[in-house]
């Protein structure tokens, strides 16, 4: 089958490793980071497999984590932080990781992830149903395309109705404050459910504190105060800062949501993969599920077993 991926991210370089039995060609926009380049806020996975899909280390950790409220750590969150936090973070109330403070095993992936497959850098200008069209008028056809370009983006593509939705996000900014002392595999996470401070977590990782705030740069000083107090520690550099335009996605109406999803693989043998593609708030480890779904969900539209099931007297 001919199958393109547009985008070179993680969700992107996944599905090109879950497919590489297949014709398969990737489409990197500009705007587009390849594999974890451009990722600076923490990313861990509970399962292994999909670090070993991608041929990158899975390094295995503990982590320890706190919750720091109105100056004070607490012994576990309420119902009203868990609250707070979701507010803070996306827009609405859900319960999120917050609620479950005990040490938990991860896996850090270390190494390079980078797509193994023919990649395009070029901007697309419009997809059809079996084509996409690039700048400069080439066109790439296919049997079924994976994106992982934003909800929004796939739409005005294709053509399809955005539903009345308003795909709105939040800014968020990364300080990583290196500490310059040993860290002895140590790896702890604090989460910052009030409203009053933009820092929503900061984690000890590899000797380095990241700090992800919702918002820009200029809470530097109140920042640095407030991990100081947080970790025992004494920040004496200048952090290295990151900002995410769209770091956290605030929610659409769930009904119109499933419908675009669904319309643009009816429409379009478009299968959506990745948070921003589905616009919905997942862990890493969801990838893994979401892409195993598309595998199964495309020996529909593979032409030759389409043939075949005709053939037999199938539809």
């Amino acid at each position: 089958m001919k199958i393109v991926i547009l985008g070179a991210g993680l969700s992107g370089c996944l599905a090109a490793e879950m497919f590489k039995a297949h014709d398969v060609t990737m489409v990197a926009p500009p705007s587009s980071s390849v594999g974890l380049q451009n990722h600076k806020a923490v990313m861990r996975i509970k399962d292994p497999t999909m670090a070993m899909i991608l041929g990158v280390v899975a390094k295995k950790i503990l982590v320890s984590k706190g919750i720091r409220s109105k100056g004070e750590f607490v012994p576990y969150a309420s119902i009203r932080d868990s609250n707070l936090y979701s507010l803070k973070l996306y827009g609405y109330i859900g319960n999120k990781s917050i609620l479950d403070t005990k040490t938990v095993e991860r896996h850090l992936m270390v190494g390079e992830i980078v797509p193994r497959c023919k990649v395009i850098p070029s901007s697309i200008l419009r997809i059809k149903k079996g084509s996409i069209l690039l700048k400069g008028q080439k066109v790439l056809e296919y049997d079924f395309c994976i994106s992982t370009l934003p909800m929004f983006v796939n739409c005005k593509l294709t053509g399809l109705s955005k539903l009345n939705q308003l795909f709105n996000t939040a800014e968020i900014t990364i300080l990583n404050w290196p500490l310059g002392i040993p860290t002895s595999n140590t790896y702890q996470t604090i989460y910052y459910p009030d409203l009053e401070t933009p820092l929503y977590r900061a984690t000890l990782q590899d000797g380095t504190i990241i700090s992800e705030i919702i918002g820009g740069t200029y809470w530097h000083d109140k920042i640095r105060k407030e991990l100081e107090a947080s970790f025992g520690i004494l920040l004496a550099s200048e952090p290295e800062a990151f900002t995410q335009k769209n770091g956290k996605m605030h929610s659409i109406d769930e009904t119109a949501r499933k419908k675009i999803i669904y319309s643009l693989t009816d429409k379009f043998n478009l299968f959506s993969l990745g948070r921003y593609s589905i616009w919905k708030q997942i862990r890493a480890d969801d990838l893994l599920s979401d892409v195993n779904t598309i595998v199964s969900l495309s020996t529909l539209m593979d032409p030759y077993l389409v043939a075949k099931k005709r053939a037999r007297g199938g539809k």
